[in-house]
């Protein structure tokens, strides 16, 4: 049951990471998914740095926006405990450093 758990995992990585059609080995889908979360953090930094200087242009976000924001998937709970704005940079670094250590092993 927990390799079916984990093959599903990674074709879901797979599919998110938009890392091809075919058959992937996992530490591939793993390279395709760290290029695709740094593809989105650049995203994320371009839209908060024209969301800075649009700052007078646009209206202030609701309470009903702000509250959504706040609420998490139970997905996303087990992931978001503590710091949530650092936690993506952190595993990725860690997610670097598996995939690295995977690939110097024999």
């Amino acid at each position: 049951m927990a390799v079916k758990t984990v093959n599903a995992a990674f074709e879901e990585l797979r599919i998110r990471a938009r890392a091809g059609s075919g058959r992937l080995p996992k530490l591939e889908i793993l390279r395709a998914a760290i290029q695709h979360i740094e593809r989105l953090q650049a995203a994320l930094r371009a839209a908060a740095l024209e969301t800075d200087s649009c700052k007078g242009y646009v209206e202030p976000v609701t309470k009903t926006q702000s509250e959504a924001k706040d609420i998490k998937t139970d997905k996303e709970k087990p992931f978001l405990n503590g710091d949530s704005s650092s936690y993506g940079l952190n595993s990725l670094a860690r997610l670097r450093c598996i995939v690295q250590a995977l690939t110097k092993d024999p």
